[in-house]
C-alpha cells in the first residue's frame, strides 16, 4: 500500500514537472531525426538561463536552440514544415525563427560553422522571403531548394546549389541568383 502511494506520488511529480517545463519552453520547431551520436543543444527557455543538454534521435528541438555536433558526430534535424537540415562533425546550427502558419510562415536558420546540407520544406514555397539561411558572411534566401556547403572556422563559406533557386547576399550587399 505504501509502495503504491510512493509510485503514484512520483508519477504525479513527473507529470506536473514535465508540464511546467513544457510551458516555460519556446515552441517546438522539430526533432533530431538522425544522429550518429548525441548532439549538444543549448536551449534558452522563456524564463531562466540557458540549459545545455545532450540530445539523441527523437528528441525535441525548440526555437532559438543552438545545436552542436562533436568531432565525430553527424545529425539530421527535421522541422515541422518538413525542412531537413543535415550537419556534419564540428558544426553549429541555430534555429533563429520558426513560424509555421498558413498566413505568415517564416524560417530563419544560422549555420555558424561546419558542413551542412538542407532541403527546404513547405515554408520556403509560401513566399520569396519566407526562408533564409544565415552564414557568417552571407544570407541564402531559399525558394524550394536543396543546398550543401561548409562554413570554415574563419567564417568563409562555400555553397553549392543542388536543385531549385536561391538568392545569395554577401555581407558587402552583392546579390547573385543561382539556378539549377
Amino acid at each position: 500500500m505504501l509502495c503504491s502511494r510512493i509510485i503514484i506520488l512520483n508519477l504525479m511529480v513527473l507529470y506536473f514537472g514535465a508540464s511546467i517545463y513544457a510551458q516555460e519552453m519556446l515552441p517546438q520547431s522539430g526533432v533530431i531525426s538522425s544522429a550518429s551520436e548525441a548532439v549538444t543543444i543549448k536551449t534558452t527557455p522563456l524564463k531562466g538561463s540557458a540549459i545545455s543538454r545532450k540530445a539523441g534521435v527523437g528528441q525535441a528541438v525548440y526555437l532559438n536552440d543552438e545545436i552542436r555536433t562533436s568531432a565525430n558526430a553527424k545529425a539530421q534535424i527535421l522541422l515541422k514544415d518538413q525542412s531537413v537540415f543535415n550537419i556534419g562533425p564540428n558544426s553549429t546550427l541555430i534555429i533563429d525563427k520558426f513560424v509555421y502558419d498558413p498566413s505568415k510562415s517564416a524560417l530563419n536558420v544560422s549555420i555558424q560553422k561546419g558542413a551542412f546540407k538542407f532541403v527546404s520544406g513547405k515554408i520556403a514555397t509560401s513566399s520569396d522571403e519566407a526562408m533564409k539561411v544565415n552564414l557568417p558572411n552571407a544570407t541564402i534566401a531559399v525558394r524550394g531548394t536543396g543546398v550543401a556547403g561548409v562554413v570554415e572556422p574563419n567564417g568563409s563559406a562555400t555553397v553549392m546549389l543542388l536543385h531549385g533557386v536561391v538568392d545569395v547576399t554577401r555581407s558587402e550587399e552583392h546579390t547573385s541568383e543561382l539556378q539549377s
